[in-house]
């Protein structure tokens, strides 16, 4: 009895852990990192779960999830629930933590950066800028 009591404990964690949002994106325990950098004339924007690894910089750009643009950014990230954590990582801070070359990843200009944390703030979101 005890031991089925303990096993139900467990699944109803792990379930509320990684519940589903009713868009499919599941939740994140320890939320998410948002990564930016300029290519050509556009900044591009990685969305990725937050964990306790560092990325690597070949990790962050090549990732299957890249948003061109504020636009995109916005639009990705109207896909998350209300209170969803975001940390947006600068070139000090990547500087601080990575032991590697982080390349050209760096945080867009202050009015980018405005504009992305207006949404976050309409769309119920926390975002952190991490630099």
């Amino acid at each position: 009895m005890k031991k089925s009591f303990l096993v139900i404990i467990v699944l109803i964690a792990f379930i509320s852990c990684t519940e589903e949002k009713d868009d499919g994106i599941e939740s994140s325990m320890k939320g998410y990192e948002i990564y930016s950098w300029k290519e050509n004339t556009m900044w591009h924007y990685v969305i990725t779960y937050g964990t306790n690894a560092i990325k690597s910089y070949g990790e962050i750009i090549n990732s299957e999830n890249i948003f061109i643009g504020e636009e995109e950014l916005k639009e990705a990230l109207s896909y998350y629930s209300k209170g969803e954590q975001f940390s947006w990582k600068g070139e000090l801070w990547l500087a601080r933590c990575w032991i590697g070359d982080y390349g050209n990843l760096s945080l867009p200009p202050d009015e980018i950066i405005q504009r992305i944390k207006d949404f976050c703030l309409s769309e119920g979101f926390d975002l952190t800028i991490s630099n």
